[in-house]
Formats: structure tokens, C-alpha cells, sequence
């Protein structure tokens, strides 16, 4: 069998190769056509040949690209293309990674599933060791598409669930380190007073309450830290029961968490499906994820807002929002003030939500 396959360089007949070379009448331009091009035909056995060419090739790039950076650590064996996405644990992920890393004997193993890289560390030594000795080489945030990354789509108005404010996402960076240096400057850790007698109040409010019912101890502890989270970022008073700030935190926590466990979500694996438009099956993760979008700006806009308006009755208590918005009237240029208000705003969430 014989495969014609037309070579677009040189490959000309006779009978038109002079007039390649003439030059054209004036106002004209000679463009040759396809039917002006020879065709080059290849045997069966020339193309298995190119075809092999082609794949020891490739092979041997990605051999000298792979040996030219670090080895990874050890894992469990992948396959091609998919990595350990068919051992990929999608529930209880801890329990597979201890697992792992006592069968391999490395505190510290590599994951690839489908094209992302995963470090797994299970011992406090590895912890301390990259995150705390070497915090400058690993000081980032990963990438979580449902929670912070979803792409609006052409025709489509899908979204992220918009949590690239919380600086537990956000990136090493400017705006992150703007954050943290609002969230210093209030909360000094050579200075304790600033938080202590808010601390003493609330164990002090759980005590009886724990003593009349010992049973209920998870929820009775769960509600003073987020009463007491909401006191320091914000000064607001906080129901023992019910209260809508607190169900609102909860309701917000839970769907983040659900958000970024990779079991969950398949674009968590596979984050280039954030490009798939929403008409299309199987992304029906965007429409949830604009669902869960109107709690996380709720979470950050509805206590900061009564904050703001407390302080123009002249009602508002001590907190951190009162007193970087103060810092803010005092300090900063009134032309920056919008963009530090945002700033504010979203460190206190970040103190509400439990950063």
C-alpha cells in the first residue's frame, strides 16, 4: 500500500517550476496551489520507521528533561497518563497515606493523579523541616479550582466558589503579605492582652455550661470558638443558641470543606475542566459552586457591614475591624481608603472563619 502525502516545500513539477522563478506581471502576485505541488509516496515500511523515529525520539527528551531536575520521593506505582488515579483514595485520604508511606518506609511519598503532583509528609519532623526550616522554598498555597479557580467559560457564567480572599488559599505574594501585616498589627505575638481577656470570658461562660451538660461538649466548645472568633474580629455580641452569625460560619465551613477534598469534585483532579462550558454533561460542579458562592459572601460582607454601621451610630465595641479602620481614617491616603477597607474586610473574615 502506498500513502501519497504532499510536501509543502520545494517538491515541484517541471512544467510550473519556471514559472515559480518569472517574475510576475506588474500588480500581480503568483501564489502556487496545491495542484502545483508534487506528491511523495511512502511505503508501509517508511512510515513504521518515521512513526518509531518519532516515538524514540520523544522518549529520549523526556528522559533528558526528566534526569535534568530532582527525583521525586517515592510512592505507590503509577500507570501512564493517569498516575495513581485508580488508587486514588476518595474518602478518609489520611488513612490510604499512612498506609502508603509505612509500605514504601518514607514519611514522605509522592502522588500523581492524572497530571497533578501531590507531596504527601506524615511525621512532624518532615513538617518542620520543609515548612518551618525551609519556609521560603515552600511558603505557597496550592491550587484548589472548585474553591478558589473556576474560569468563566465563553456563554457561561459559572464561577468559583470565590474563597481566594481566605489567607489560608491565597498564594505567597503582595496581597498576601498585605493581609497578614493588617492581621500583625493587631494580633502581636509578643502581646497577648489583646485576645487573653476575651479567651478568660469565654471558658469562663463554657464552664457551667459543660458542667450541666457534659454530653453536649462538642457543640458547647465548637459555639464559644466562634463566639470568640467573631468578638475579636468584630465586637458583635453573640446568642447562646441559635445565633445566625455562628449558623451561617458553620454553613459556609461545611461547604469549603466539602469543596476542596478532591473526591468530591472531579475538576479537583482534573483542573482543565473548568474550561468545559456549563451547557456541556458533567459540570455540574459550576452550578454548585455558584450556589455555595452567595455563603462565602455573606461570610465576609454581612458582619463587617454591621460593624461599619455601628460605628457611625458610635455604638460599635473593640475589636479588629474597629481598630484597623480607625488605623486606616488616621494613617492612610483617602484616595487608598476603599482598597484598605477590602483589605480589612477580608482579614477579619479570615480571623471569623477561624484562620
Amino acid at each position: 500500500m502506498v500513502y501519497p502525502i504532499y510536501i509543502l516545500t520545494f517538491q515541484i513539477r517541471s512544467s510550473v517550476r519556471s514559472d515559480l522563478y518569472k517574475k510576475p506581471p506588474p500588480g500581480r502576485i503568483y501564489i502556487p496551489t496545491l495542484s502545483t505541488l508534487m506528491p511523495l509516496a511512502l511505503s508501509t515500511s517508511d512510515v513504521v520507521v518515521l512513526l518509531c523515529a518519532a516515538v524514540v525520539a520523544g522518549l529520549v527528551y523526556h528522559k533528558r528533561v526528566k534526569s535534568s531536575r530532582p527525583p521525586y520521593p517515592p510512592g505507590p506505582r503509577r500507570l501512564p497518563l493517569i498516575g495513581n488515579l485508580l488508587v486514588f483514595p476518595s474518602s478518609f485520604e489520611w488513612i490510604t497515606y499512612d498506609r502508603w508511606c509505612k509500605e514504601i518506609g518514607s514519611d514522605i511519598i509522592y502522588v500523581h493523579v492524572a497530571g497533578k503532583d501531590i507531596i504527601v509528609l506524615n511525621s512532624l519532623e518532615a513538617i518542620d523541616d520543609l515548612f518551618e526550616k525551609r519556609s521560603a522554598n515552600y511558603s505557597s498555597r496550592p491550587s484548589f479550582p472548585m474553591t478558589i479557580d473556576l474560569t468563566h467559560a465563553r456563554g457561561s457564567t459559572a464561577c468559583s466558589m470565590g474563597y481566594d480572599w481566605l489567607l489560608a488559599f491565597m498564594p505567597y505574594g503582595n496581597a498576601w503579605k498585605e493581609r497578614r501585616r493588617q492581621f500583625v498589627q493587631h494580633f502581636r505575638p509578643t502581646d497577648t492582652s489583646v485576645y487573653q481577656d476575651n479567651q478568660i470570658k469565654y471558658v469562663r461562660e463554657i464552664l457551667p455550661r459543660l458542667l450541666d451538660d457534659p454530653e453536649n461538649f462538642i457543640a458547647i466548645a465548637r459555639h464559644a470558638v466562634a463566639a470568640s472568633a467573631i468578638s475579636l474580629a468584630y465586637g458583635l455580641p453573640i446568642k447562646r443558641t441559635d445565633d445566625p452569625l455562628i449558623e451561617l460560619a458553620e454553613h459556609a465551613l461545611s461547604t469549603m470543606n466539602a469543596s476542596v477534598l478532591q473526591s468530591n469534585f472531579l475538576v479537583n483532579v482534573l483542573p482543565f475542566l473548568k474550561y468545559v462550558p456549563e451547557f456541556l454533561p458533567g459540570t455540574g460542579f459550576k452550578a454548585k459552586a455558584r450556589e455555595w458562592k452567595k455563603l462565602q459572601e455573606d461570610l465576609v460582607s454581612r458582619p463587617f457591614e454591621i460593624v461599619q454601621q455601628q460605628m457611625t451610630a458610635a455604638t460599635a465595641k473593640p475589636s479588629f475591624t474597629t481598630a484597623s479602620l480607625q488605623r486606616m481614617t488616621a494613617n492612610s491616603d483617602e484616595s487608598k481608603w476603599d482598597h484598605e477597607r477590602q483589605v480589612i474586610k477580608e482579614t477579619a473574615g479570615s480571623i471569623f472563619i477561624g484562620e
